[in-house]
């Protein structure tokens, strides 16, 4: 099995089995709507839903888009390398 896959990228594997290529946002949205509850980030104490999640990329997206930022444009992210800011 390893020669039939050698020089091939999980991209094309995956895509070869029928798997679509999935961006993070639409994961964390089909994952909101399938198990909303479910534990989707720990950090140290703190834990977050898909749910509380999906309702924070919804929020910033909405605050791009009132920014003038318009599906198809290029942003920069700039995050401090510590996960509990990330929850905010």
């Amino acid at each position: 099995m390893a020669a039939v896959n050698e020089g091939r990228t999980s991209n094309e594997l995956n895509r070869d089995q029928g798997f679509d290529r999935l961006v993070l946002t639409e994961f964390i949205g089909r994952a909101a709507r399938r198990s909303p509850n479910r534990t989707a980030l720990v950090f140290e104490a703190e834990q977050r839903t898909f749910a509380e999640l999906d309702d924070r990329a919804d929020r910033v997206a909405g605050a791009l888009a009132a920014g003038g930022i318009r599906p198809g444009d290029r942003v920069g992210l700039l995050l401090i390398g510590h996960p509990a800011l990330r929850f905010s």
